[in-house]
């Protein structure tokens, strides 16, 4: 996810940490003792994230920049690759959990329910350098569960289809037009699949596909309605779109199975041709 902030990142921080200092300010974690030039205990932050490498490498940086800002608080960025929210899970029940952590809007709901997660609305409003008119209103709506705030959106993401020009080439294919439709996708998909080896198992293929969702909204089609009380698979253009996702893989053999795809990402298979 990718926002359209007016400002740095590091200066929306203070919201994000906002719900766990007031409560810690009066039982702060120390290290070793240190006090700031005023005598104030350090409070220490736990900041639980994933990500790239690019990402593990930008939040340190981000964390000194606040530190600088606000003295007497030390944000502890934590990194964890794999297994995140199995990690998560385990820590909330360990009672251990990290003070702020990333959380993806779906979640939001079962988190908030369980109590895991505070209200962030007073501390938005407290906030001068916070304007929620800086983020997309859908983006911000996510993160909202029966009329309160429990999260801000570090950024919205869009997703597209790449080609692989090597393989289009070799194939004697021509690059997809700006019109084209699910026949032609699974055109090229069949045009670009191969079987080198003869064994009736492709070792290229064609096309991997995302979760079937994208294909649902490319149809204009949402998984819930908007007040999210009323699933709408089960309309003719869903049951169309999830049928062609599962047909990709198990019918037409295009794209990759899914302990195929296991273990790696799409861009890795992308990169391996």
């Amino acid at each position: 996810m990718i926002g359209p902030f007016r400002q740095p990142l590091w200066s929306l921080l203070p919201a994000l940490v906002a719900a766990i200092l007031a409560p810690s300010c009066g039982r702060p974690s120390r290290e070793g003792g240190a006090r700031t030039q005023s005598s104030r205990r350090i409070v220490t932050i736990r900041f639980a994230v994933w990500g790239g490498t690019k990402e593990a490498e930008i939040w340190p940086e981000i964390a000194r920049k606040f530190e600088e800002r606000h003295k007497g608080i030390k944000v502890r960025v934590e990194f964890w690759p794999g297994d995140y929210y199995a990690k998560l899970l385990t820590t909330l029940a360990a009672k251990d959990a990290p003070d702020c952590f990333y959380l993806t809007y779906e979640r939001v709901p079962a988190f908030a329910s369980k109590g895991a997660l505070l209200p962030l609305d007073r501390f938005v409003k407290e906030d001068k350098a916070i304007n929620l008119n800086d983020f997309f209103p859908q983006a911000l709506s996510m993160f909202r569960w029966k009329g309160k705030l429990y999260g801000l959106p570090k950024g919205v993401h869009t997703l597209a289809v790449f080609v692989n020009l090597d393989l289009f080439r070799k194939a004697g294919l021509e690059l997809p037009r700006r019109d084209w439709t699910w026949a032609d996708y699974l055109r090229l998909a069949k045009a670009l699949t191969k079987d080198t080896d003869g064994d009736g198992r492709p070792e290229i293929f064609g096309t991997s596909i995302y979760p079937f969702d994208v294909a649902l909204y490319q149809s204009g089609v949402e998984i819930v309605d908007a007040k999210r009380k009323v699933c709408l698979l089960n309309r003719p253009e869903a049951i169309e779109a999830v049928r062609f996702c599962r047909d990709l893989i198990f019918k037409h053999r295009v794209a990759p199975p899914m302990r195929t795809e296991s273990g790696l990402s799409h861009g890795d298979l992308f990169a391996a041709g």
